[in-house]
């Protein structure tokens, strides 16, 4: 059985460096040149890895190192508790990406599994406090939008889910910390890339398209990020793209709430990301996400 430690000291050196010898390697690591073949190996299924004869390589495209985007900060880590808390510490226009998390988390805090091969990141962003009501819709828009720009038709699930044929794929988490007249805002972002997904409920990029690349899908990301600000000028726009992309509109919906369940027809989404539901009472129930636990489709 090959341990999750043995392949983060590999992944280590491989970042490290552009190629390896397997003898060099081998060396580097302390492991065997042929346990590092077995370790490897099995690295391919969650990794791009190009082998050349003896000389072995993290391929660039799947090496979030090789990602500079003009004026961001760039912090890449193999193992971190959370990408969300570790970028408390960070300043804005940065961003952190892990290779595994221990502690990852979703909304309400319920647990992300983030294991090797995904895309597990934080970027730290500043916008003016009257904007940021708009990012519920617009964080997962710009998911989307990059998601199917690679070939993959998903769709957003309220609030902040990404479905490829109502399984999930990716999400969204925001947080942020109020300063006067802006606020810092923590956007979290999870994407099942060529990681192993054990869910019937969930899916990933592998399992849709084959072994992918992580930068076809985190560089076009950190670029809409860069450019959010102006994404969220004209929120009449937005959610109008947010509700062409929207599964959950017009389904029948049961939502688990701070407050209570709550059934009945989704019928409208506000600029805010909030979910308009008509109940069969013929009342309308206005969900915001922060209070919505969990929310199913019915039909």
């Amino acid at each position: 059985m090959i341990d999750l430690l043995e392949k983060l000291v590999i992944l280590k050196a491989l970042f490290e460096k552009d190629k390896w010898s397997l003898r060099e390697l081998s060396w580097r690591t302390g492991i065997s040149e042929e346990r590092l073949i077995e370790v490897i190996n099995e690295l391919c299924e969650s990794y791009v890895i190009q082998r050349d004869g003896e000389f072995i390589a993290i391929a660039s495209r799947d090496n979030p190192t090789k990602i500079k985007p003009w004026g961001w900060s760039i912090r890449h880590e193999l193992v971190v508790g959370s990408t969300q808390v570790y970028a408390r510490g960070l300043a804005p226009w940065s961003i952190v990406i892990a290779e595994h998390q221990i502690h990852g988390y979703g909304r309400h805090k319920r647990v992300w599994e983030s294991n090797l091969g995904g895309i597990w990141a934080t970027a730290v962003i500043s916008l003016p406090a009257d904007k940021s009501p708009y990012l519920n819709i617009a964080i997962p828009l710009v998911l989307q939008r990059v998601l199917r720009s690679i070939g993959v038709k998903t769709w957003i699930k309220w609030p902040n889910d990404i479905v490829f044929e109502e399984r999930k794929l990716g999400g969204t988490l925001i947080e942020g910390v109020a300063f006067q007249d802006s606020i810092t805002v923590y956007v979290g972002v999870g994407v099942n890339v060529n990681n192993y997904v054990g869910i019937p409920e969930a899916t990933s990029l592998k399992k849709i398209i084959g072994l992918t690349p992580r930068n076809r899908v985190l560089a076009p990301f950190i670029g809409y990020l860069a450019r959010v600000a102006k994404l969220v000028i004209e929120p009449s726009k937005l959610v109008d793209e947010y509700l062409s992309n929207l599964t959950t509109l017009n389904r029948v919906v049961v939502a688990e709430t701070t407050d209570g369940i709550v059934e009945g027809r989704a019928v409208e989404v506000d600029e805010y990301g909030s979910l308009i539901v008509s109940t069969k009472s013929g009342a309308e129930v206005k969900l915001e996400p922060w209070r919505v636990i969990r929310l199913r489709h019915l039909d």
